[in-house]
């Protein structure tokens, strides 16, 4: 999912966020709030990347929720967009269209 060669481990939500954090992730302040996931975005090489995380996963203190049940794709979700391209171009301005 995040495209790393070793294995990582948490118990709590700090310790997640500080890793994903490490990553360049940054929490999605415009999210629906009634939504039962926290979006986290990252955009690199015109693709934004928004990790969806339940708030299943962790308890009410932080804690990491043991997956009794086994473990659920739907707990973490990974989903990938491809930007625009932006190609600025320069407007030529004379003096005379300045206002002052």
């Amino acid at each position: 999912m995040f495209n790393i060669k070793y294995r990582i481990a948490f118990t709590n939500y700090k310790e997640f966020s500080s890793f994903l954090e490490e990553l360049g992730y940054v929490k999605n302040i415009n999210q629906d709030p009634f939504s039962d996931y926290e979006e986290l975005f990252y955009v690199r090489n015109n693709t934004e990347y928004t990790l969806k995380v339940s708030e299943s996963l962790f308890d009410v203190n932080g804690n990491l929720m043991p997956a009794s049940e086994g473990w659920s794709n739907d707990l973490v979700q990974l989903q990938e967009k491809e930007l625009e391209s932006t190609n600025v171009s320069f407007i030529d301005i004379s003096d005379d269209d300045l206002p002052f």
